[in-house]
């Protein structure tokens, strides 16, 4: 019973509170309300590499001027987050985005200086891949940059894909590309003077750079070659003259160790091999083929059947591609003469140097600038001026296959050809890529390959221009 006075006290205490005015200074004003009307849903599915556009109207509840709001477009991978991308400061929107396929978040944020108190809108992006399949085309642009462009089968151009995914330029100098399959992997490389660098094949985003590759430190100069076996286990890297090996599959975070070095000067033609992670290569300085295995460049053995002497050639090695099944077609030129020959090397052979062939009727041969050899028949198509020679091996001779304008010059050829263990083309060795130049102005003609090796109704199939002085051309096929 003593407890009820002091409930009762409490009531009382509460009551009369409540009687009291509050007499604190509180200053409330309305705020701007922004409402976003965007041009578009709030889901958004498009193209890679294409330009986003979305124009944003503004209703405001005490209208103010929209050039004093800040703006900001942003977006990150959507559901998991990552690394978070600016796309622009504008009241709208006008961005090329190069991001790899997936799904993202697009955000869209305004913040009035009166208040800062941001107000956000978000979108669910979707990128559909563009990149899968086509010609890569690098150019030298008018800035003397490098950039690389895609030409996908269905006749677009994607220009600009290393600028527009990474804000800036190719490594001073890129002259060269290259597309690695190893096994159900895929790799995409270019080679600067002094820097070289990864990037992912489906945004060609970088990856990393030449540095990287190697254990020790401060690595730069030319990557001569650089490849990997047709089954994927050994990968080979030559820098600056020097062969570099790596006995697993190459990747992101490959690294080579010590270079091979020993008394001979490697061509950057190499025949390269299936497995075990066995290559062979050519020493230029005593013009003799040495064979790398476990760490190790040797000679060969040297029987009396043999076609020629791996270890005595005593010709120069003046082009090397691959032919049917294990073969190898080497152009060799003599020491002293403009006297050609194709030496072919059968590399799972227990004689390696199978045949021989005199070259004996090829006009512009001395002058050729290019060479593509075909693995499906016993053809080297070369380049000289404006003009395309289909060289017949077992015939030796060639003939003229096309000729282009006057006043265009061939900087580059290239076969749509298979060099890994699960890469397929329907037209596999029946396509032909063919960069010309003008004045500084190149072109891509692409032409089909009849039976004979001759261009289906003589002519090419499809042409692009537009580019300029083009420097290499690759097919990327679809990753397996």
């Amino acid at each position: 019973m003593k407890k009820l006075p002091i409930i009762l006290l409490g009531l009382c205490i509460a009551l009369f509170s409540g009687c009291f005015k509050d007499k604190g200074n509180y200053d409330l004003r309305p705020i701007n309300e922004i409402a976003m009307r965007p041009s578009v849903g709030d889901t958004i599915v498009m193209q890679q590499f294409d330009t986003l556009r979305i124009a944003m109207r503004l209703e405001q509840s005490m209208p103010a001027d929209e050039s004093q709001f800040t703006y900001r477009w942003n977006v990150y991978p959507y559901p998991n987050g990552g690394t978070n991308l600016d796309l622009g400061d504008g009241r709208d929107l006008a961005a090329p985005i190069g991001l790899k396929p997936g799904k993202y978040r697009l955000q869209y944020t305004i913040t009035a200086p009166q208040t800062d108190i941001p107000y956000i809108k978000t979108f669910l992006l979707e990128v559909t891949g563009l990149l899968g399949e086509g010609w890569l085309v690098l150019e030298q642009k008018a800035d003397g940059t490098q950039d690389v462009n895609i030409i996908t089968p269905q006749d677009r151009v994607i220009r600009d894909l290393y600028q527009t995914a990474n804000g800036t330029s190719f490594p001073e100098g890129t002259h060269r590309l290259h597309v690695m399959n190893a096994s159900i992997f895929q790799y995409i490389f270019a080679y600067g003077t002094q820097d070289a660098v990864q990037v992912d094949p489906n945004s060609f985003g970088r990856l990393n750079g030449l540095a990287d590759w190697f254990f020790q430190s401060g690595k730069s100069g030319t990557v001569n070659n650089h490849f990997v076996v047709t089954y994927g286990f050994g990968s080979f890297l030559m820098l600056n003259g020097e062969l570099y090996a790596e006995p697993n599959l190459p990747n992101a975070a490959t690294q080579y160790g010590a270079p091979i070095r020993g008394d001979w000067e490697l061509s950057k033609y190499v025949i390269q091999m299936d497995f075990n992670g066995q290559s062979i290569f050519f020493d230029n300085k005593h013009q003799r083929f040495l064979l790398y295995a476990s760490n190790r460049l040797n000679g060969f053995s040297n029987p009396a059947e043999q076609a020629f002497d791996m270890n005595n050639v005593d010709k120069q090695l003046v082009y090397a591609g691959p032919s049917l099944s294990s073969y190898y077609n080497c152009v060799m030129k003599d020491n002293d003469a403009d006297r050609y020959y194709v030496y072919r090397i059968n590399y799972l052979a227990a004689v390696p140097a199978a045949e021989t062939y005199t070259i004996d009727d090829a006009p512009d041969f001395a002058q050729a600038t290019a060479f593509a050899s075909s693995k499906l028949y016993y053809h080297i198509y070369y380049a000289a001026g404006n003009k395309l020679y289909l060289l017949d091996i077992p015939a030796r001779r060639a003939r003229l296959v096309y000729t282009f304008p006057v006043g265009e010059t061939i900087k580059t050829l290239k076969l749509k050809q298979s060099m890994a263990m699960f890469e397929l083309y329907d037209d596999n060795n029946k396509t032909l890529g063919v960069a010309t130049e003008d004045n500084g102005q190149g072109k891509l003609y692409e032409f089909s390959i009849s039976n004979t090796g001759d261009f289906e109704d003589g002519k090419y199939k499809r042409l692009f221009d537009g580019f300029g002085s083009i420097l290499d051309l690759t097919y990327k096929n679809k990753p397996f």
